[in-house]
């Protein structure tokens, strides 16, 4: 049976799926400007509602680069696949790295990257591990800030 990685996106995805994906999808022009909120919901740069449609990805063993992702080609057929199944969000476990953002972007995919931390930890009374924390809200802040595809950061606990 074939890997995955050798199958093409109609091979997987069938026929329907690959022809659905368009050249340019429909939210491409608000797609470059940030979410924001409209009541109860998220809402484009143009004001229509927008759905979180989205998918987990990862974790995964590290890269050639030692970083927590997979390789680029590997990367972009991923992100090809989600968003031919009509997936426009993807959680991710670690936080995304210059090529992940550049991938999620061509395929017009954002992001809700978590934040993870020692599961059943007092920061409160550690200061050096409260200051750890701290310093990781405040850099994943500053790339939801500053990146139009970061949707939300999810915070969440892990066991080490």
């Amino acid at each position: 049976m074939p890997r995955a990685d050798d199958l093409s996106l109609t091979q997987l995805c069938g026929n329907a799926a690959a022809d659905s994906m368009p050249e340019t999808p429909p939210d491409s022009a608000s797609f470059a400007q940030p979410l924001h909120v409209a009541g109860k919901f998220l809402a484009d740069a143009n004001g229509q509602d927008w759905w979180l449609n989205g998918v987990s990805y990862g974790p995964f063993p590290p890269n050639a680069a030692g970083k927590p992702w997979p390789e680029t080609a590997r990367l972009a057929t991923d992100f090809e696949l989600m968003r031919a199944l009509g997936f426009n969000a993807v959680r991710v476990y670690e936080p995304p790295t210059a090529e992940v953002l550049a991938q999620a972007a061509a395929h017009r995919l954002r992001l809700l990257p978590t934040l993870s931390w020692t599961q059943h930890v007092d920061f409160l009374a550690n200061a050096r591990t409260r200051r750890g924390i701290e310093q990781v809200v405040v850099e994943q802040t500053l790339l939801a800030e500053t990146q139009i595809l970061v949707v939300a950061v999810a915070a969440q606990e892990e066991a080490i």
